[in-house]
């Protein structure tokens, strides 16, 4: 105890309860989101496998690969790239703070289908290459030995849009994977890959703008809770600007909906790609007894209107603004679509020199890759501060291909408008418009 030599006594019984009250304090007030990458450490074999399914099988013969990963790098070099199915194992051994925790799964996407095992129990299935995927995987886990996660990925399948393109539809788990841990009570996360929050503007002017909130939170726990919802809106500098609470009782099981409208914001910084100033909306969950935070997430959205005249073409905020675009597709050789953030950012800026910086519009194919490219945008002048509007294969498909979709099944339709559901979902709080070709 020499550090304490110099100091009175009560500063030391003051230093001492301080750090027994921190290894003693209940784990409930520090419960909040915890978040981590699984891209290491996979075995992946090309071909069908199903023995992969158990537990025991022995995959040492296996590939070692980390994710992103394609089994489609053939492309490049063969006219008939292999289409079928592909098999990755890797061994998950849980923290064990996690206990009592609802852990979930992400892919942020696989092509084209997936099946998701866990201790050789199917856990849930995803279907659509563009689309991110999250499961509850809680009731499969061991905290006692650890897990085999098995995924089945088939970039075959022809009952899934989009069914033809100009392009290579590559086969694998070719974005990050994640495991995510949350209370009981929590945003829900089983929301089309989404993280269950979602921003709107629905009316913004020089004046004024409006912000809306959409959402849903869950209950997992075997109890009512009591719960407080607060919206936290800050400026661009880092102002906070207004906060909004409202409390929300659960039963046992339950999901609510929330739809919260905040007060409108005046004189508000427009976004426009030379000032592209963007608003933090940070949304908390409270547990009103221990008023310890057990859910939160933070998003960025901008104020900006726009439309279009047939005779002077679009405007941003009441001014004309001209579009000039490209097509850039997802895939970079010889990775494929394995792309991580530099790759991304190299392939834009190799087009930004040949167009000398002129980029308005893209066509890109992935939903994770708009988002990769998005978030510079909004965030920084990026690339002179132009603006990126972005479409996607499943609805550009969707008018393609509506003669095959009126001939399939209801099953077969009801896939096509789970895609056209998903893929905008991560990107609603951007500031940018899809455009349905």
């Amino acid at each position: 105890m020499r550090i304490f030599k110099h100091i009175h006594k009560p500063v030391c019984w003051t230093i001492a309860t301080i750090i027994i009250f921190s290894i003693l304090a209940p784990s409930s007030l520090y419960a909040q989101r915890e978040i981590q990458t699984i891209n290491d450490s996979w075995k992946f074999r090309k071909g069908e496998c199903t023995a992969a399914l158990d537990s025991t099988f022995k995959d040492d013969e296996w590939e070692d690969i980390h994710l992103p990963h394609t089994w489609n790098t053939d492309a490049y070099t063969e006219k008939d790239y292999y289409r079928g199915t592909g098999w990755y194992r890797r061994q998950i051994i849980l923290p064990q703070d996690w206990i009592g925790k609802q852990v979930f799964l992400k892919l942020d996407a696989a092509s084209k289908a997936t099946c998701i095992y866990i201790n050789g129990k199917k856990v849930g299935e995803h279907t659509g290459g563009y689309t991110a995927s999250t499961l509850n995987i809680t009731p499969f886990l061991s905290f006692n030995s650890p897990n085999m996660l098995v995924i089945r990925v088939d970039n075959a399948r022809m009952d899934i849009p989009p069914i033809s393109g100009d392009f290579t539809f590559f086969g694998g788990i070719y974005r990050d994977a994640w495991l995510i841990a949350v209370p009981s009570q929590h945003f829900n996360l089983t929301n089309h890959g989404s993280d269950g929050i979602f921003i709107t503007t629905p009316r913004v002017s020089e004046q004024q703008a409006t912000l809306s909130i959409h959402g849903e939170i869950k209950n997992d726990a075997r109890e009512k809770a009591a719960l407080e919802l607060v919206h936290s809106i800050y400026h661009p500098d880092g102002t906070l600007l207004q906060t909004q609470k409202q409390f929300i009782q659960l039963k046992a099981g339950e999901t609510r909906n929330f739809d919260s409208n905040i007060s409108p914001i005046l004189q508000p910084l427009l976004w426009t790609p030379e000032t592209p100033y963007l608003y933090r909306v940070e949304t908390t969950l409270f547990n009103c007894k221990t008023k310890s935070i057990v859910d939160q997430s933070n998003h960025h959205t901008g104020f900006r209107w726009f439309h279009f005249e047939s005779n002077k073409g679009f405007y941003l905020n009441g001014k004309p603004y001209k579009l000039r675009g490209i097509c850039r597709h997802q895939d970079q050789k010889p990775i494929g679509s394995l792309l991580h953030g530099d790759a991304v950012s190299n392939a834009i800026d190799g087009n930004i020199v040949v167009l000398h910086g002129r980029i308005l519009q893209i066509k890109i194919v992935s939903k994770r890759f708009i988002q990769t490219i998005t978030e510079p945008c909004c965030r920084a002048s990026w690339a002179g501060g132009q603006h990126a509007w972005c479409s996607a294969v499943p609805v550009r498909q969707q008018r393609l291909h509506a003669h095959w979709l009126h001939r399939r099944s209801g099953q077969q339709r009801r896939r096509q408008l789970h895609l056209l559901r998903c893929t905008p979902r991560r990107c609603k709080q951007q500031p940018l418009r899809w455009w349905l070709q």
